[in-house]
């Protein structure tokens, strides 16, 4: 293990708990590559998520960033600018660390093969992109919410659906070398994973987001109510839009099943890290639905009991389809009836999956 990525792997627990967690459980050539990249997404979500820093401020990081990932030969300058620049925002201990760390992250990343860094490049240069993009609209109405499901879809396809996407190149690279491509379906199941996973993070950290003063909810679904007033309100049952938007986060999440009984039984390490990543969002979702009163500084979670019952079921069944169908089915019918109030119409809201794939192009 080299200097450098011994660093990537003190840094991760500090920036996702869950990730910490899976990453351990993917055979050994694609720890690394999956680690340091989940490091640069989250060192272009720390630029786009800083509190109180400057619209201006943050664009320009995104771009010494982009610099950073593109051209080694500019990389130095770029890299000791964010470091500067970034050393004086508000950040935790944990993502501060991060940020002063991007060098390092950026020097094992260089050390995995060619086609890994392809890879991984193509995603945070387009990730970059779509949040330059988001932090722009910071500046309007989507602070106040987005317009509607597609631009919450296209939001949530920059921040985690992109990640799905490199995630599967990286594990067909993996399980069947580099001589072809994964297919077209299984790499949009792998977008609609990370759409689904994004989702779900959306509305449980609904609170944390208003609290720094930016709204990701679809404001046209809110039918003329204020959306921060309402949607954030502990009621029984939830308010119609939560409950909407859980059920369209679990129409990802169906995609995100049949994502990972694609890959063969053999891949063993590559569903454990996907089973507990979809397992753990579906149960999230019924807390979100379940959520007592909590402060502006909460966010709902499930329980260290449900992550480890999640984890030890994931691996004693990750081989066999049938079980994992069975725990699937028990799992959503949980889920199904908390959503069993939903309204039938949502103005504006569409669950079917029926309208084609959702791409950054949308």
């Amino acid at each position: 293990m080299s200097r450098a990525y011994d660093v990537c792997e003190r840094l991760l627990p500090g920036v996702s708990r869950t990730f910490a967690l899976l990453i351990p459980e993917l055979p050994g050539g694609l720890r690394e590559p999956v680690c340091c990249a989940y490091l640069l997404c989250r060192v272009a979500d720390t630029i786009e998520d800083a509190p109180g820093v400057p619209i201006e401020s943050r664009l320009a990081c995104f771009g010494r960033l982009e610099t950073a990932v593109r051209d080694d030969s500019r990389a130095p300058a770029a890299l000791a600018s964010l470091r500067e620049a970034t050393s004086a925002w508000p950040l935790d201990a944990d993502h501060a660390r991060l940020m002063d760390e991007v060098a390092t992250v950026l020097e094992a990343y260089r050390a995995f093969p060619a086609g890994d860094r392809v890879v991984i490049s193509e995603c945070v240069l387009e990730m970059v992109d779509g949040m330059r993009q988001t932090v722009r609209a910071q500046a309007g109405e989507a602070r106040h919410g987005f317009r509607d499901v597609a631009d919450l879809d296209r939001y949530c396809y920059y921040v985690a659906g992109i990640v799905g996407r490199m995630l599967t190149r990286l594990y067909w690279r993996h399980v069947h070398g580099e001589g072809s491509l994964p297919p077209e379906l299984l790499v949009q199941q792998g977008i609609e994973f990370g759409l689904g996973l994004q989702l779900t993070n959306v509305l449980k950290d609904y609170r944390a987001d208003l609290r720094r003063g930016v709204c990701f909810l679809p404001i046209s679904l809110a039918s003329g109510l204020n959306v921060r007033d309402q949607i954030g309100r502990d009621q029984a049952p939830p308010h119609p839009l939560r409950v909407w938007l859980a059920g369209h986060a679990a129409g990802w999440l169906d995609a995100a099943f049949a994502y990972v009984l694609a890959w063969p039984a053999t891949a063993v390490g590559i569903r454990v890290f996907c089973l507990g990543a979809l397992f753990m969002a579906v149960r999230t979702l019924g807390v979100v639905l379940t959520a007592g009163p909590l402060d502006a500084t909460e966010s709902p979670k499930i329980t260290r009991e449900d992550v480890a019952e999640i984890m030890r079921t994931a691996r004693a069944e990750a081989a066999d389809d049938e079980r994992l169908r069975l725990w699937y089915r028990r799992e959503r019918a949980r889920l199904d009836g908390l959503l069993a109030g939903a309204p039938e119409a949502v103005p504006g809201g569409r669950q079917a999956r029926s309208e084609g794939s959702v791409t950054g192009a949308q």
